[in-house]
């Protein structure tokens, strides 16, 4: 597939006006880098590999694929979102993927934000990038201040909503 443009092309294309095919798409990617754990066996594809389906996957859609999925995440859609964060979660698992999503300009704010996700899915799929991510060999590259706002985050859990003061809440 990675050598065959038309196939690409056919599998990769998000032209499709449904954001539910869209999703399908995102996860069908997502489940070729990491698959669930039942399914899982030597496929013998290197990382190197599956970080360049990533890349197709951006490259076929004529944009960036971190970019991309990250436009997708802020989408009000909730199945184009759910899919994307599926897809980013599986390319934090990858060795070098965290480098990957971490290079992209907004890709730590949108990660860490807790803002504008409405669905406990969404939630729990944005938390397992965080973890995904605290999980890989990119975290001993990354800041002091950077991984510990990573670990707060995840010590807080996918659920945490900042309580407002009590003067703010009476006024």
């Amino acid at each position: 597939v990675l050598n065959d443009p038309v196939t690409r092309e056919g599998w990769l294309s998000l032209n499709v006006a449904q954001s539910k095919l869209k999703a399908a798409i995102l996860v069908s990617v997502a489940r070729i880098i990491h698959p669930l754990p039942e399914h899982q066996h030597d496929h013998g594809h290197s990382s190197a590999d599956l970080l360049k389906l990533y890349s197709f996957v951006g490259s076929t859609n004529k944009q960036e694929s971190t970019s991309m999925l990250l436009g997708f995440g802020r989408s009000p859609l909730p199945e184009l979102r759910l899919g994307a964060y599926t897809l980013l979660e599986a390319v934090a698992r990858l060795p070098t993927g965290g480098q990957v999503l971490l290079s992209a300009a907004d890709f730590f704010d949108f990660l860490l934000s807790r803002e504008g996700e409405t669905t406990k899915e969404g939630r729990e799929g944005r938390f397992a990038i965080v973890q995904a991510i605290n999980n890989s060999p990119v975290k001993a590259l990354l800041a002091e201040e950077i991984v510990k706002k990573i670990e707060t985050h995840i010590l807080e859990g996918p659920h945490f909503v900042k309580a407002l003061s009590w003067e703010l809440a009476t006024e």
